[in-house]
């Protein structure tokens, strides 16, 4: 599963608000579920040209088991642009891949 959506929140103005403007958006959730984990910190990276932080939560799976997520986060001049990647975490690398190519294919204007 992927998604997409825009936090609606001011992002915060300083040289960190891509780091706590993401940060936010990861404590939301983990206040919910508890068991919510990241699994790697964020790093840096770029997306269509942006600075953009990808960090790697995992969490219960509605299913069973655990699910891997990919967190990508781009702070734009409306907000925070996130896209999530999803897949059950013991078969995460074989859409690794999938999520990269669709990543690669956005365009901001």
């Amino acid at each position: 599963m992927v998604g997409a959506a825009r936090m609606s929140d001011e992002p915060p103005k300083n040289e960190d608000a891509l780091q706590l403007a993401t940060q936010k958006l990861i404590d939301s959730p983990q206040q919910e579920n508890a068991n919510m984990q990241v699994t790697r910190q964020p790093s840096p990276g770029t997306l269509n040209g942006q600075r953009a932080l990808t960090t790697y939560p995992r969490n219960d799976s509605p299913t069973g088991g655990m699910d891997a997520d990919m967190l990508v986060t781009v702070l734009r001049p409306q907000g925070l642009v996130y896209f999530v990647g999803v897949a059950p975490e013991k078969e995460f690398a074989n859409f690794s891949a999938a999520f990269d190519a669709i990543l690669d294919s956005l365009r901001f204007k």
